[in-house]
């Protein structure tokens, strides 16, 4: 939130990205809360090899990630989102086993979506659960009326 904060004061342009795991509760209920951090530390790490002077990543909370992209373009923010999805190309070990993962993600733009982090965290949400309520899987941008 302070680099989103800082960025939003200083008036740079940035895209914001927040995606999740999709089904987690379904790992968490069937192979236990410690397979489930198991799988958080592996897409953390994921997460954070695609880090590099344009883009940093954050856990937000549970099993929901932001990234910062220093760049407000939509193409470049989307680039990103989809090298983020890219990582769900490789199987996760759960319980010794590999599965394949999904992911759904929002993506937002400053200040076109939102003039402080607030409004910001709104669009990016709302993106989000759009592509959760469509059936998963896949990414947006936000829009207005979603």
């Amino acid at each position: 939130m302070e680099d989103m904060e800082q960025h939003i004061a200083e008036c740079k342009k940035f895209g914001l990205i927040m995606y999740d795991l999709d089904n987690f509760k379904q790992i968490n209920d069937t192979y236990g809360h410690n397979e489930g951090d198991v799988v958080l530390s592996e897409l953390a790490g994921r997460s954070k090899e695609l880090a590099d002077e344009k883009m940093q990543v954050y856990r937000l909370a549970g099993d929901e990630f932001i990234a910062i992209v220093e760049d407000g373009r939509p193409e470049i923010v989307e680039n990103y989102a989809k090298a983020i999805q890219e990582t769900f190309r490789k199987p996760y070990l759960v319980s010794g086993e590999e599965q394949y993962l999904h992911s759904s993600m929002g993506m937002a733009l400053y200040p076109r979506d939102g003039h402080n982090s607030t409004e910001l965290i709104s669009s990016v949400d709302k993106a989000m659960y759009t592509v959760k309520n469509s059936g998963k899987n896949g990414m947006a941008f936000y829009q207005e009326g979603m």
